[in-house]
């Protein structure tokens, strides 16, 4: 075969791909095989081919993409990602939506990853965004089709497994109250109008990207992710990856076991010990304002992590360990603000019990019965969940929260009526809401 130096100096121009990251020996296969399927025996041939015909450069950026993901991967970066967003986001952030990044995000295990995580954390569906974007058309279409294969579950602990996917003839299904959160984008990083109307996000996961990219193209997809992170954001990446960022701008988190940037505001120094995210005062997040069209969320309920968590194992929960905090002279608002806090910092025990006090004061606190159903969601006490969120929605007829809350109880249970019948409810309050 003619050489592949034209070839090889093309996909990094159009791609930054480093042919010397995935092997010369694999590149030259996979042209071989592409100039076979055209039925072209000249490599200038298949070169002016790829100039000229769009489909042609698809089909080999396909057969060059190595996607290798499978959930929750990494599980010490995840529990890191889920304290900082508890610790530090949470707090620094009310009233905003949280907006994430997964990039490459293959056939879809990362971001879905994060959206089960955020769920398990209690955040409803309006209170966060997933984008995901790769470049091949491919994995994209497996990605939103959403059923997985075995080998897409790996470790010992799967029972999130049981909680967010339907067994079918074809694979693992993934419910839709998950898929519905991410939306999944056909994208190249080193293309000059990649997402540049889009606004930052909060956290971004890129790993293993850089490892196929040129030098050149490193330096353009670093600058890229830059500018679409957030001051305080966080960028995820591979171990074995280093990113050319401009000086002064991003921030290495140094702790074993995580691989992570933290961008910082131009003027502000690099760290030079250790960082990790920041464990301020406990205070309750609170988002009932805030720019977003969807409604106001309800509380949080971040279970506590162990000393050695499992993301998103959670314990039963045992109302007989409850433990009633110190009422003071508070009435029944600054109640309830506690009983969020405390679930919230993880104590759910004394936050339910707190919520049954409130109640007891005043039948009709519809919060208080929101939380509760948080609560036992959290401890995967599914049928008492669903008994608090239904006598929320007995005072409270319009509470979205609450019907989201049932919807993804519902197709958990794999009641594809009862969901059909909930987001159809749903609509109805929402189109009344936004009515003139």
């Amino acid at each position: 075969m003619e050489s592949l130096a034209s070839l090889e100096a093309l996909m990094e121009e159009t791609i930054g791909l480093s042919t010397g990251a995935i092997g010369k020996e694999f590149f030259q296969k996979v042209v071989a095989r592409r100039m076979a399927a055209c039925r072209l025996s000249s490599t200038q041939d298949y070169y002016d081919l790829l100039t000229t015909s769009n489909p042609e450069m698809k089909e080999l950026i396909e057969e060059l993409t190595i996607p290798e993901t499978w959930f929750f991967r990494n599980r010490k970066q995840l529990e890191y990602l889920a304290d900082h967003i508890r610790n530090t986001w949470l707090l620094s952030r009310q009233g905003s939506n949280l907006r994430i990044l997964s990039i490459p995000c293959a056939t879809g295990e990362e971001p879905y990853t994060i959206a089960m995580i955020l769920f398990d954390m209690g955040f409803p569906p309006g209170r966060f965004h997933i984008d995901a974007v790769d470049i091949s058309a491919y994995v994209l279409k497996k990605a939103k089709g959403a059923v997985f294969e075995k080998v897409s579950f790996r470790g010992d602990s799967l029972q999130y497994r049981e909680r967010y996917f339907q067994e079918t003839p074809d694979g693992y299904l993934l419910i839709p109250a998950i898929r519905e959160t991410v939306t999944f984008l056909q994208g190249n990083i080193i293309a000059e109008t990649f997402l540049t109307n889009t606004p930052p996000y909060d956290i971004i996961l890129s790993r293993n990207l850089f490892i196929y990219f040129s030098n050149s193209a490193k330096k353009k997809a670093a600058a890229v992710l830059q500018r679409l992170l957030n001051i305080g954001g966080l960028l995820f990446m591979g171990h074995a990856e280093e990113y050319p960022f401009a000086e002064n701008q991003m921030e290495r988190i140094r702790q074993v076991g995580i691989f992570a940037y933290r961008r910082v505001a131009a003027s502000d120094k690099p760290a030079k010990t250790a960082s990790k995210a920041p464990s301020p005062p406990p205070r309750a997040p609170v988002a009932t304002k805030g720019p977003s069209p969807a409604p106001a969320p309800g509380p949080i309920a971040v279970p506590k992590p162990a000393e050695t968590p499992q993301i998103p194992v959670r314990p039963k929960y045992q109302a007989d360990n409850a433990k009633l905090p110190s009422q003071g002279k508070g009435e029944l608002p600054e109640l309830f603000d506690k009983a969020r806090h405390l679930a919230d910092q993880g104590d759910l025990d004394s936050a339910f019990a707190l919520c049954e006090e409130i109640i007891k004061r005043n039948s009709g606190f519809v919060e208080a019965y929101f939380l509760q159903g948080v609560i036992c969601g959290a401890r995967d006490d599914n049928h008492q969940a669903g008994e608090c969120f239904n006598r929320v929605l007995y005072l409270k007829p319009s509470h979205l929260d609450a019907l989201q809350h049932l919807l993804i109880l519902a197709e958990q249970a794999g009641d594809r009526m009862k969901a059909t019948r909930i987001k159809e409810r749903m609509d109805r309050i929402r189109n009344k809401t936004e009515a003139p």
